[in-house]
């Protein structure tokens, strides 16, 4: 995504064009870029409206989608049609099943609301400290690497925990650790 939206804002400032242009093709390349490592152009296209263009327009959308098909043919040209994350077959769930699946998704929604208000106050905590804000990359650099020595599943892109994960190989602990010592990864770094 990083690749794809900077070759596109690279592209919009070479051409004189507007601001809301500019953004359209930097959410052209992230979309195309999504699309050709993960082969997933509808969610490519989602992820783009959410994240990038904040509207749902034809202006907007049609350069994105055009991106995204191209991303995706780029997927198949490269790499193998198959999913870049495999699955084990599941059973079918039962109604019950799905109701519980429900209510989960919206205990998860609330915690993923409080995991973001402890980013603020950490981001918010940075700006108080009695130094020099120069440090505060060091300080988050400190805070990451010990949490890296400790626990090393924390690093990385992460695409060995999700098939691990996927694959029902994570044991609840690892599961845990990953979940709670992620949350310095999280976010942009302290400004």
């Amino acid at each position: 995504m990083a690749t794809g939206g900077a070759l596109g804002s690279t592209f919009g400032q070479l051409f004189n064009i507007t601001s809301n242009e500019r953004k359209i093709i930097l959410a052209a390349g992230a979309t195309a870029g999504i699309s050709a490592i993960f082969g997933t152009p509808v969610a490519a296209i989602f992820l783009a409206i959410e994240l990038l263009l904040f509207e749902f327009s034809p202006k907007a959308i049609l350069p994105v989608a055009l991106a995204c098909i191209t991303g995706a043919a780029g997927h198949h040209l490269l790499f193998e049609s198959g999913p870049v994350f495999p699955m084990p077959d599941l059973a079918i769930p039962s109604n019950l099943a799905l109701i519980i699946y429900s209510f989960m998704g919206l205990g998860i929604g609330l915690i993923s609301l409080g995991l973001t208000k402890m980013v603020y106050y950490v981001e918010d905590t940075f700006e108080k400290l009695p130094i020099h804000w120069m440090w505060w990359p060091a300080i988050g650099g400190l805070a990451v690497g010990t949490i890296g020595y400790f626990f090393p599943n924390t690093l990385g892109v992460g695409y060995d925990n999700i098939v691990n994960l996927l694959a029902g190989q994570v044991p609840l602990t690892l599961m845990l650790s990953l979940c709670f010592f992620q949350i310095p990864f999280l976010g942009n770094s302290p400004r």
